[in-house]
């Protein structure tokens, strides 16, 4: 877990080799991931939630590997996330990749609505390209991941300004790691 006290921010990594939480990318052997989140406070934090290589921060455009997640980032914490979707959609769902390093961002066009529950899938096929799913409904395709990149589940978020009692508030009702499914 990495944490920031003058954020009020953390990042929880689950999967270590050879655990549940953990897998490898690659053609042979697909991976999916799902979750079900409910976000309860989408004002002041910023979240996200996926399988990446390395992670030390919700925002996670400074960390290197590979991987996919979902991010919500009304503040435009990371500019480069508003750079690239524009300011005005980071209350949406934004899909967030990273490739050898590289960062790119797709805006879902799915509001974030607080209170609100959502089922958050990401599927990797022979391909190896991140395909997006929100309650259900392809939302948007990545490009094809490295080979061979270790992924491990992330969960993070952060609340910055003056929290006043609020807290980062994120149920995570499920989440669930399969490998060797059909894209």
């Amino acid at each position: 877990q990495a944490t920031n006290a003058a954020h009020n921010e953390g990042v929880v990594q689950m999967g270590v080799t050879g655990t549940p939480s953990f897998t490898t990318l690659t053609a042979a052997l697909p991976v999916r991931f799902r979750t079900r989140v409910r976000i309860n406070q989408a004002t002041l934090c910023v979240y996200g939630i996926g399988l990446d290589e390395n992670i030390t921060d919700p925002i996670s455009s400074g960390t290197a590997g590979d991987g996919a997640s979902f991010r919500f980032n009304p503040l435009n914490e990371d500019t480069t996330m508003g750079t690239a979707v524009g300011v005005g959609k980071l209350t949406n769902w934004i899909l967030a990749q990273k490739k050898a390093d590289a960062d790119t961002y797709i805006d879902s066009g799915i509001a974030v609505v607080e209170g609100s529950e959502y089922d958050l899938e990401i599927v990797w096929g022979t391909d190896l390209k991140p395909k997006y799913y929100i309650n259900g409904a392809l939302v948007g395709t990545g490009v094809a991941n490295t080979a061979s990149a270790p992924a491990k589940l992330n969960i993070g978020g952060r609340m910055n300004g003056t929290p006043g009692g609020l807290r980062i508030d994120m149920d995570v009702r499920y989440y669930q790691i399969d490998t060797g499914v059909s894209a």
